[in-house]
């Protein structure tokens, strides 16, 4: 009994530890920039007269970790509201269909498309993973179905793996996805309160100290150029996820063709 317990104890660790990394980069993190950046606008702009101190080590730093946590969620929030409107997805590409990906996959589609389509047979009653050569023999693409079946395979693979715990490498991945997903959004946000801050310094004329002149032009080029590698990081990532997925799903499927 003791065995037992002590077993499941480290399953629940273990799940704490993969649980903290999605955490810590999907939450904790990019909250902390956000905060950290909206200090920076503060001593540029002085709209509060409180500032983050960079030094030392007390109960204030953990009040800071607790609005990046908050601040993390509202992020998370906002990124998965933004990601499914048509014009933020044709903008940053963050977040590609599964059909256009599989297609641009670096793997061998004549035995992947075999073990994956008697699946898709089982679930569909049809197949509907093809490569570009067989989409030139059928001189068509893909319809409309088969594309959203497609999103469909892969929700239903990745919880089914997910189930049974063989998903490390891709849920690393995607985490990682995650993070650049969320750190565009920050970047997005921030651009936005850095243009409403400058429009209202120049109409009520407030002047800005001498000593932030340099930060307040080269803030916004450092937001923009952080969401254009962000959202490039974003789209390598899920790419990357993507194919981790459909290579661990198929040595799945192939697990008793090979006992």
């Amino acid at each position: 009994m003791g065995r037992i317990l002590e077993n499941n104890h480290q399953i629940n660790i273990q799940k704490m530890e993969k649980f903290s990394l999605y955490d810590l980069l999907g939450l904790l993190l990019p909250g902390v920039l956000f905060v950290y950046f909206c200090n920076v606008l503060n001593s540029i702009f002085g709209v509060v007269q409180f500032t983050i101190a960079t030094n030392g080590l007390d109960v204030n730093t953990f009040i800071i970790l607790c609005f990046a946590l908050i601040a993390g969620a509202m992020l998370y929030a906002v990124n998965f509201s933004l990601i499914k409107r048509t014009w933020y997805k044709r903008l940053f590409g963050m977040k590609k269909p599964i059909d256009e990906l599989y297609l641009k996959l670096d793997i061998s589609y004549q035995e992947m498309n075999q073990i994956l389509n008697k699946k898709a047979q089982e679930w569909y009653k049809k197949p509907i993973f093809f490569s570009n050569e067989e989409l030139k023999k059928r001189n068509a693409e893909l319809t409309a179905e088969e594309k959203k079946l497609q999103d469909d395979y892969y929700v239903r693979m990745y919880y089914e793996l997910e189930y049974l715990d063989k998903i490390d490498t891709a849920k690393t991945l995607q985490s990682f996805y995650y993070f650049f997903r969320q750190i565009v959004t920050a970047c997005l946000l921030l651009l936005g309160l850095y243009l409403l801050l400058t429009i209202y310094h120049l109409i009520s004329g407030t002047v800005i100290p001498a000593d932030q002149n340099k930060l307040l032009v080269w803030l916004p080029v450092l937001l923009v150029l952080t969401t254009i590698l962000s959202a490039g990081h974003a789209q390598w990532y899920r790419k990357s996820m993507v194919l981790k997925m459909f290579w661990a799903y198929f040595t799945h499927l192939n697990q008793p063709l090979n006992k």
